[in-house]
């Protein structure tokens, strides 16, 4: 690794050297994807293949030869100079794609841990003997604690227990501090759809909102923590509630299925809660939130081994014709709000393909979930928490801060990273 980190260094000084002796045209040509740096210059991750994949962004430009526009360059060293910008270019491409292989290899082994222990917890006989009924205890000793709710806010918890879905709106719902909220989220949306247009994020299906950012607009936190919200998770799942915190997305309209836009179910707990918010129109074509009804999603469970292998769309329409028919698709306005259970029921992102789509999606589960080592999937840290939730009441900062009451052997156990 120090070797890596050496030849990395040595590698962006030369790339920035070379740069420099360029400093006028490329100060005039932002599309050659970089950035200047304190009168330098450094390579951007990943600029070295836009060119092939995104050609009509760079009308005038060779694609054998990008960099053959360096026309301030004196005639008698523009041919050497081309040819140890391609050199570099060709160098900075290998070692960026070696990063991106040890950042993996470093996930897989940082993981190691939660994959064995849940291998173990897959035994049958540890879930049928020791688990499961362990679970229903927690279910019948907290029967008589759980609270009781309005009219409005029973309906959304029969439909999740009947479908595993309920469709409202921002409005309906009626939300303190709604109005807040949503005026947060549109300015992160828009940020977001900036960053997505910056030559490092393209090729990319999504971007996600960062810890600084969630920080800079902590509404969005803390509509989550919602006591109206906290006790209809809690009504349906019928244990005490743990809050895992948001993510905001921006899902890039390429039609790739990869990732969230693959069939799939979450590990986190037996059962869990997802809140979704749309911040834009959401067609058909602009990659809505899609969930199997619950007779196919049965049968869907009941014949895949590992009921968390993710299932491609076209797998599932070979192996399940029906389920075409009985796929519950949630276009909608903005404002859109869907409840769903992504623990028990078969989901996706349908991949967009003529319209991003910005939602935010709240996370909730038991505070003694199935897999705490699969929670945590917010980018925020402890510390960002526990500011986030500063003045808030204890039942809110019990639901923030979930972990601290886990056995201190499941504590010990790190989150998975993959």
């Amino acid at each position: 690794m120090t070797i890596f980190l050496y030849l990395s260094q040595k590698l962006w000084s030369s790339v920035s050297n070379h740069c420099h002796k360029n400093y006028q045209y490329l100060n005039q040509n932002y599309w050659l994807l970089l950035m200047q740096k304190t009168g330098s210059f450094e390579v951007v991750s990943d600029w070295i293949d836009q060119f092939p994949k995104f050609p009509d962004k760079f009308s005038g430009i060779s694609i054998e030869n990008p960099l053959a526009s360096f026309k301030n360059l004196n005639e008698n060293e523009e041919t050497s100079s081309l040819a140890t910008t391609k050199l570099i270019t060709r160098v900075v491409g290998l070692a960026t794609k070696l990063k991106k292989w040890l950042a993996w290899r470093f996930k897989q082994v940082a993981s190691l841990p939660s994959q064995i222990v849940w291998f173990f917890l897959k035994i049958p006989f540890i879930e049928k003997n020791l688990l499961y009924p362990r679970y229903q205890k927690y279910l019948r000793d907290y029967q008589n604690q759980l609270p009781v709710l309005d009219s409005i806010d029973s309906k959304i918890v029969d439909e999740l227990q009947k479908t595993g879905i309920c469709v409202t709106s921002l409005e309906s719902l009626g939300l303190p501090n709604t109005s807040e909220f949503l005026k947060a989220a549109k300015r992160l949306s828009q940020e977001l759809k900036e960053i997505s247009l910056l030559p490092v994020n393209q090729g990319k299906y999504e971007v996600l909102a960062t810890s600084a950012q969630l920080m800079k607009y902590k509404e969005l936190f803390q509509w989550g923590l919602n006591d109206r919200l906290l006790k209809i998770v809690e009504r349906y799942l019928g244990l005490p509630v743990a809050y895992d915190g948001l993510l905001s997305v921006l899902s890039i309209a390429n039609g790739q299925e990869i990732g969230q836009r693959a069939w799939h179910r979450d590990r986190e707990d037996r059962r869990m809660v997802k809140v979704c918010v749309y911040l834009n129109d959401v067609t058909d074509e602009g990659g809505p939130f899609e969930c199997l009804q619950p007779e196919i999603n049965s049968l869907v469970c009941k014949s895949i081994e590992n009921r968390y292998r993710c299932v491609f769309n076209e797998e599932m329409k070979t192996f399940f014709p029906a389920a075409s028919d009985q796929v519950t698709t949630c276009t909608g306005a903005v404002g859109t709000v869907i409840f769903v259970d992504t623990a028990l029921y078969y989901h996706r992102g349908k991949p967009p393909t003529q319209l991003n789509r910005s939602a935010i999606f709240f996370s909730y589960f038991s505070r003694r979930p199935w897999h705490p080592f699969f929670c945590q999937r917010s980018p925020l840290s402890k510390q960002e928490r526990d500011r986030l939730t500063k003045g808030m009441s204890s039942h809110q900062r019990d639901c923030t801060h979930w972990t601290e009451n886990l056995p201190r052997l499941i504590q010990l156990i790190p989150p998975s990273r993959i």
